[in-house]
């Protein structure tokens, strides 16, 4: 079974759960409420709003399910979890639709309101529970023989190391183990030494590592803060010995988990159904941006072309969430030949920018573009701002929690923006930085919400951000 197919199918059974249960709830309303003779029963097949509810309806239920979260980890389902989140997200959304679509109904008796309720939500909580719990099921069974395997890092050296590999070899469970990383080899690990702590990010890169496992010696808790310093940001589950759990949750988020011998390391900084509105927001309004606006980027293309010579829009490389590098664009707002120095920061009275330049970055019009980015998925609306990787180099070596920001995409405007403004030195951007970690902590709707008022509160004053 293919990894990448595993969703598709989620996605496809959810589907025909969701348009299954609302077609048995049409016929059933039609016979038992309405009391069509039987004559009439075959003319349910030839109803356009049979057909367009069997379509839309369940298309409603999957967005609903993305926002909850389901389909974000794919993999690990345990099926008594898919029974309780689907009974919950099933009676919300069975509220939802009795509310949009069913109470407005003529009936002659009340009480078919609430046997109306009660069997759809039956037949749909019973169908896609059904249906989840018997492909996780075959999942599960997929990951414990084998079929389905997971690049897996070992995190040490040492006895403990030793222990979880024999743990492993016991009971495979779907780690396909690359090797493992401690301060030097060790004989008695019969699994290739990839090489020390140093070498960490680079051997996650080069061997797709999907899952790590932290095995390092519990006493050594300065070793296991410098280890997960290493993995912030990174694209991977991280689990850890039981032994481990006494250490780490002084330091960091952990959960115990079922069915398996590790703990697990969280990493979400929001909850995901938050994280999955977020994300429709950012795509709504972003689109919204673009539409609503094009007449004022005719205006800015033309006092671009008039100003100055070359492209409109400028791409720079800056660096996203997990460290993958995207194109960021904006409007060109300096001279084509500006860095030609090398990278640099822009500072007041910066004799790289336009004429027109100036008015775009005072104005911040220059990174409507920006909007483009979110659209492609690059960047957020809000989140820290994207730098370029030649001055993340210098800032991780005296401020390495500053990889912790590449746990989250990057945003158009951020709480450093409207708290501390643009930085123009890399001590700038160093004080900066604690206002994206004081987001990073407290990240929220609720605090998006603020720092997006805060930024048109800003940009309408004049003073940019």
């Amino acid at each position: 079974m293919q990894k990448q197919y595993v969703r598709g199918a989620y996605l496809f059974l959810d589907y025909i759960a969701a348009a299954l249960a609302w077609g048995l709830f049409y016929m059933s309303r039609k016979i038992f409420i309405e009391n069509l003779p039987y004559s009439f029963q075959k003319t349910i097949f030839l109803d356009k709003t049979f057909y367009l509810g069997i379509f839309l309806i369940p298309i409603g239920w999957l967005l609903l399910y993305y926002i909850s979260g389901y389909y974000n980890y794919i993999f690990r389902k345990s099926r008594l979890n898919d029974v309780i989140q689907t009974f919950t997200v099933s009676l919300t959304g069975v509220v939802i639709v009795f509310f949009l679509f069913i109470l407005d109904d003529i009936v002659h008796d009340y009480r078919h309101y609430y046997l109306s309720f009660i069997r759809l939500f039956a037949l749909h909580y019973g169908l896609t529970v059904l249906f989840r719990v018997g492909f996780t099921s075959i999942v599960n069974t997929c990951i414990r023989r084998g079929i389905i395997q997971f690049n897996t890092l070992l995190i040490g050296g040492g006895p403990l190391a030793e222990k979880t590999l024999q743990k492993i070899q016991s009971d495979p469970s779907g780690y396909r183990l690359k090797g493992y990383v401690a301060p030097q080899a060790n004989p008695s690990l019969p699994i290739p030494y990839l090489g020390t702590w140093d070498l960490l990010e680079k051997i996650i890169v080069e061997q797709q590592i999907e899952e790590a496992i932290l095995a390092e010696n519990k006493e050594s808790e300065e070793t296991l803060i410098k280890i997960l310093d290493k993995l912030e940001g990174r694209s991977l589950i991280l689990r850890a010995c039981p032994e481990l759990f006494e250490s780490l949750k002084n330091i960091t988020h952990v959960q115990m988990l079922y069915h398996t011998p590790f703990i697990g390391i969280v990493h979400e900084p929001m909850p995901l159904w938050q994280q999955n509105i977020k994300q429709i927001t950012d795509i709504v309004l972003s689109f919204l941006v673009l539409v609503l606006l094009s007449p004022l980027f005719l205006f800015i293309i033309i006092g671009i072309k008039l100003t100055s010579p070359g492209p409109v829009l400028y791409k720079q490389e800056r660096i996203g969430k997990h460290g993958k590098p995207f194109l960021l664009y904006k409007f060109r707002s300096m001279y084509v030949d500006a860095e030609k120095d090398g990278p640099q920061l822009t500072r007041k009275d910066d004799k790289r920018l336009t004429p027109f330049g100036r008015f775009l970055r005072r104005t911040k019009l220059d990174e409507l573009p920006n909007f483009i980015n979110v659209l492609k998925g690059d960047i957020s609306i809000v989140g820290p701002r994207a730098e370029r990787k030649y001055f993340i180099d210098q800032i991780v070596p005296r401020a390495p929690h500053y990889l912790r920001l590449l746990k989250i995409k990057p945003g158009i405007t951020s709480l450093g923006q409207i708290k501390y403004g643009y930085a123009s030195t890399i001590d700038e951007m160093i004080q900066r930085l604690r206002y994206d970690i004081i987001y990073l902590e407290n990240m929220s709707l609720f605090q998006d919400l603020k720092i997006i008022f805060y930024t048109i509160l800003i940009l309408l004053r004049g003073r940019g951000v």
